[in-house]
């Protein structure tokens, strides 16, 4: 003898209701697997598996409630049931999740939600109790129930790991729950209820009343999650919009910038050749990206400034992270020297980067600039010689050249004579054509290598080397001749000077340059107390 297992509609449709609303809820919850960081990524795929598990089983046990049968129901089996889905969708999601919606991992992760979800129903049945009958099933229709089980849980992941639009979601969440939906009454149809009149024994039992509230809860529960996560997964992708438009416009500045820079902006890999230029080449140097890409640095470098280019990449190598800054001379596609500051820093070990970040700034026309400033920061307007500073500083120099090869020089200092009445008498323009005859005449008997200084007003020194220390005096002794015969014209007539030279030949191995100046100029005095107009030698 059977028991008729017909439903209530409205619980039916409530049943099927429930279903869709919890397909929708895990669809938007696997949305946030996908997009979650690793470290929270478990916590998405257990609400998701209590969205999906749970829903499946409120709506079976609706579906039974819907048959209106003087039933109570076994605690532990009904909480088993619970579980089972739970549990089940829970390792399939983190199998995909980790292994990717590939066509195996979906079989297999479906193949285990599907039969946790069998395994839910036919639990959940068992632990139906309804006095004097027992269940049996149509086994066809039990393997029926169980494919479908199994398509609707593969569907349901595959359909959960791909779509990303609302709309399409919500389709989806229509066919799943429906499928959901129909294997839990084909299951039911499987199920034929017969009465042997007899009472199973009586075991920790759940009232339908409490059942119902349990499910009603569950329901409800699964309702607020489904809102609040449609919510924040509305108010994230609206963010996540914003902030991809916002991070495409920063990287579309960012590379207007690096792209119209004057600088050359490249990466160089491990093995020291560009793999990225920034188009700064093309209007630098002369070369196209294409064209820098696998080219080694060094091969820009002039042959006199290899050996520090060697260096530098060297001290870059060493140094992860920290910038080092040199300057080096690079010869362009057309053979035109330029000289760069570079500056390079080692991020090899920035995966991002993976090489050497090289900034190239042509700083040509800059040093240009600064040695005419130091030119005529050293520059004596008025007679176009050495002023003090431009003369000590050259001097020095020469003096380190002379040590290094051991060699003699000759200091001269020397002024013109009563020069303060030719300012007096004549005018100061007139002192200041003069001044300018007699440095000319100083450099029309001096060699290239030698320096001449103004060290202030009518006062001069001559450096002299490279040559006979001996043959000084005599060349000082044309000079003093030529100034003598040389006058200037002036609106107050022709004006001639002389000068008085005092020589010291000095070894700048043994001597600094001020004590050098200062030998020559008491040499100066001595001429100057001689009557003027001579050369005093000071050995």
């Amino acid at each position: 003898m059977g028991m008729t297992n017909a439903s209530s509609l409205a619980l039916v449709a409530v049943s099927i209701a429930v279903s869709i609303f919890a397909s929708f809820t895990a669809l938007n919850l696997t949305g946030r697997i996908i997009a979650a960081e690793p470290r929270a990524r478990h916590w998405w795929i257990m609400a998701a598996a209590v969205a999906l598990g749970g829903g499946t089983w409120a709506m079976h046990f609706i579906g039974i409630l819907s048959m209106a049968m003087p039933a109570t129901y076994d605690t532990s089996l009904t909480l088993l049931s619970l579980v089972l889905p739970i549990i089940a969708s829970g390792v399939g999601l983190n199998i995909v999740s980790r292994l990717g919606a590939s066509r195996a991992s979906l079989l297999w992760s479906g193949l285990l939600v599907g039969s946790g979800i069998v395994a839910m129903h036919y639990v959940g049945m068992a632990a139906l109790r309804v006095p004097a009958v027992t269940i049996a099933y149509n086994l066809p229709l039990v393997g029926v129930s169980v494919a479908i089980a199994v398509f609707a849980a593969t569907a349901a992941l595959w359909l959960a790991f791909r779509i990303r639009d609302t709309s399409e979601r919500i389709g989806a969440s229509l066919l799943m729950g429906i499928a959901i939906s129909g294997m839990h009454y084909t299951a039911m149809a499987a199920a034929t209820f017969k009465v042997t009149g007899r009472s199973t024994a009586p075991d920790p039992m759940i009232q339908p009343a409490i059942l119902a509230l349990a499910v009603v809860g569950a329901s409800t529960f699964l309702l607020l999650l489904g809102l609040i996560t449609a919510y924040f997964d509305r108010a994230l992708a609206s963010m996540t919009a914003r902030e991809a438009t916002a991070l495409k416009a920063s990287e579309q500045r960012f590379r207007s910038m690096i792209e119209t820079t004057s600088d050359i902006i490249g990466i160089v890999d491990s093995g020291g050749a560009f793999i990225y230029d920034n188009f700064g080449a093309r209007n630098v140097l002369g070369y196209l990206p294409e064209e820098m890409v696998n080219r080694h640095p060094i091969s820009f470098v002039l042959p006199e400034a290899i050996n520090d280019a060697e260096h530098f990449l060297a001290t870059v190598r060493a140094s992860p992270g920290v910038p080092v800054t040199i300057e080096l001379p690079l010869i362009r596609r057309n053979g035109e020297r330029r000289e760069f500051e570079v500056m390079a820093t080692n991020l090899l070990h920035v995966p991002a980067v993976g090489g050497t970040v090289v900034n190239l700034r042509d700083i040509t026309e800059r040093k240009q600039l600064i040695a005419q400033l130091e030119t005529l920061s050293e520059t004596d307007i008025l007679t176009g010689a050495l002023n003090r500073r431009g003369f000590t500083r050259m001097a020095n120099r020469e003096f380190e050249r002379l040590r290094r090869r051991r060699a003699m020089a000759t200091i001269v200092m020397f002024d013109i004579d009563h020069f303060k009445k030719v300012n007096d008498r004549y005018g100061h323009a007139a002192g200041d054509l003069v001044l300018g005859k007699i440095a000319d005449c100083c450099r029309a008997h001096l060699r290239q290598t030698d320096l001449l200084g103004r060290l202030g007003g009518e006062e001069f020194a001559l450096l002299l080397a490279d040559g006979d220390t001996n043959a000084a005096p005599s060349a000082i002794a044309r000079l003093s001749a030529s100034i003598a015969s040389t006058s200037v014209w002036s609106i107050k007539g022709s004006v001639s000077v002389t000068a008085s030279f005092g020589i010291a030949t000095i070894d700048p191995a043994t001597i600094e340059l001020t004590d050098a100046l200062a030998q020559a100029d008491e040499a100066l005095y001595e001429a100057k107390d001689a009557g003027r107009n001579c050369i005093k030698i000071r050995a």
